[in-house]
C-alpha cells in the first residue's frame, strides 16, 4: 500500500480551510507530495524538510504510519485498513547571530481509520503561516 503526504501552504492565515478538496485548496501552493510504500504491519515514514523565505525559514515535517488489518474480510469487501500513526512539525528559525530558534508546532498520535475512502487533514500555523496536511492511503491490487 502506498501513503501520500500532500503539504499546502494557503496564502493567507485567515483562509477557512475545509475538507481535502475545497475550494480553498485552489489557492494553496502545494510545496511537497512525497509517497512511500509499505506493507500491513510494517512501519513507514516520511521526512520533509521545506524551505521558506528564502531559507531562513525550515519546516520539518516526520509522519510516521504502521497500516494493519482491522478486522477480516466480509462477504462482499476488503477488511478495513487502521493506520497507526505519529506526526510531528516543528520549525527552525535562521539567525544572524547565535543559534537557530527551534519550535514545536504538532505532535500528534493516535489510529486514523477509513484513509482507504477519504484523506485526513492536519492544519496547523507556523509563524503566521497556515499549513494543511493531507494523508491519503491507497491499497495495491
Amino acid at each position: 500500500m502506498q501513503l501520500r503526504a500532500t503539504l499546502r501552504l494557503y496564502p493567507r492565515a485567515d483562509v477557512e480551510v475545509g475538507e481535502p478538496g475545497s475550494a480553498a485548496d485552489e489557492s494553496a501552493r502545494v510545496l511537497s507530495q512525497p509517497v512511500v510504500t509499505t506493507i500491513y504491519g510494517l512501519g513507514a515514514t516520511i521526512n520533509q524538510t521545506v524551505r521558506l523565505e528564502g531559507g531562513d525559514l525550515q519546516l520539518d515535517l516526520t509522519l510516521t504510519g504502521t497500516p494493519r488489518l482491522a478486522g477480516g474480510p466480509t462477504k462482499h469487501a476488503l477488511p478495513p485498513i487502521e493506520l497507526e500513526q505519529q506526526l510531528q512539525v516543528t520549525s527552525r528559525r535562521e539567525r544572524t547571530f547565535g543559534d537557530p530558534v527551534r519550535r514545536m508546532h504538532l505532535l500528534a498520535r493516535g489510529s486514523l481509520t477509513e484513509l482507504d475512502y477519504h484523506p485526513y487533514r492536519w492544519v496547523f500555523l507556523v509563524e503566521d503561516n497556515l499549513f494543511a496536511l493531507d494523508l491519503e492511503l491507497f491499497r495495491g491490487g
